[in-house]
């Protein structure tokens, strides 16, 4: 399984498609006909399923005719789902993610935010996203919680659930919770029932923060990759403050469940505590691998860690901030970290990565 952003181009969806060769393909009517024309290139044509329609390519025919399943019992090992990475290189790759892999990650988000049937959430991210998958969806579904999606992000109908459903969480990006602060409705709309609202996929600016911070709202950023969970770094929402959210402005929290990370240099030793490195997971909420994609896999694993590529610090209260990207720099790594330690760069302009 595999999920594909509509909104990329027919050229970059076909080196996808071409490079997992799915069997069938269910997209929504809006994006029916681009994948017709993806589909009529591709060396192995799939199923082709309209979400939207139902006629004779529609879901309703297609879920109804009886299929011919060959037996299957998965191991932990085996691949459950193909996700995306953000692609600011190039095409995106695929990281293959195992049931083990996925299932510990979901254990891992209820775990740290002590989810339970009460809870409910908002889906205000994509699906062809591991944030929505893989740190909300599956997440509250294990725990027996709610879950609510819509097509696409809008303040006023996300302020109208908000009201109605009375979600415990929140997942969004700056830009969302941009956009909700600079609504009326961020004046009238009850927010009581959230314990937190976090943000990924880039860092979380402090006047942003301080924004809800004046509203008494729990505003903080979060951490991760999707080779590694991505639940990976968070403020667990059950026991956070404002206090301890207004201590650690610009941190992505700490560890959740079952990550094993390190702070390393050039060589490959973990720094002192407080001094910045690159970031490395090893763990079972890691990935298996890029998708036919052996060069990139072995760029990434070390041994038994995943290297991230992002500069990090930890504080002597265990909360983690990221401070950079390692690959961006055209500078040796010895050089980055002394003029990083130098103070020389602002952590606030450095160029990061936070991906929920």
């Amino acid at each position: 399984m595999t999920t594909y952003n509509g909104s990329l181009t027919e050229r970059e969806l076909l080196l996808l498609a071409e490079n997992e060769a799915p069997s069938v393909l269910l997209c929504s009517g809006i994006y029916y006909e681009k994948w017709q024309h993806i589909c009529e290139k591709l060396t192995n044509q799939p199923l082709l399923v309209n979400l939207d329609e139902s006629g004779p390519n529609g879901y309703e025919k297609w879920l109804a005719e009886p299929i011919d399943l060959p037996d299957f019992l998965p191991s932990a090992e085996d691949i459950l789902m193909l996700i995306h990475t953000g692609g600011t290189t190039g095409v995106p790759k695929a990281a293959k993610l195992s049931y083990r892999a996925i299932t510990n990650n979901s254990i891992s988000t209820v775990l740290t935010h002590n989810l339970t049937p009460n809870d409910a959430t908002y889906l205000m991210l994509p699906l062809f996203h591991t944030a929505a998958w893989n740190s909300v969806s599956l997440g509250i579904l294990l725990a027996g919680g709610r879950l609510v999606l819509k097509r696409k992000f809008d303040v006023d109908t996300t302020c109208d659930i908000i009201e109605s459903i009375r979600p415990s969480f929140l997942l969004g990006v700056p830009t969302i919770y941009q956009a909700l602060a600079q609504s009326p409705r961020f004046q009238t709309t009850d927010f009581s029932s959230l314990k937190a609202l976090r943000c990924g996929t880039a860092p979380l600016p402090r006047s942003l923060f301080q924004l809800y911070d004046a509203h008494n709202l729990p505003l903080c950023n979060a951490y991760g990759l999707t080779e590694c969970g991505p639940s990976n770094f968070s403020f667990a929402m059950h026991l956070v403050t404002q206090d301890i959210l207004r201590a650690k402005v610009g941190s992505v929290g700490q560890p959740m469940y079952y990550n094993r990370v390190r702070i390393v240099d050039d060589s490959g030793n973990e720094v002192p505590p407080g001094q910045p490195g690159e970031l490395q997971f090893s763990g079972p909420l890691v990935f298996s691998g890029y998708w036919n994609n052996p060069e990139e896999t072995q760029k990434v694993i070390c041994g038994n860690w995943v290297n991230t590529g992002d500069i990090a610090t930890c504080d002597s209260d265990g909360f983690y901030f990221i401070i950079g990207r390692k690959k961006i720099c055209l500078l040796p790594g010895e050089k980055i970290f002394s003029l990083l330690r130098s103070k020389m760069f602002s952590y606030s302009t450095l160029p990061c990565r936070t991906a929920v």
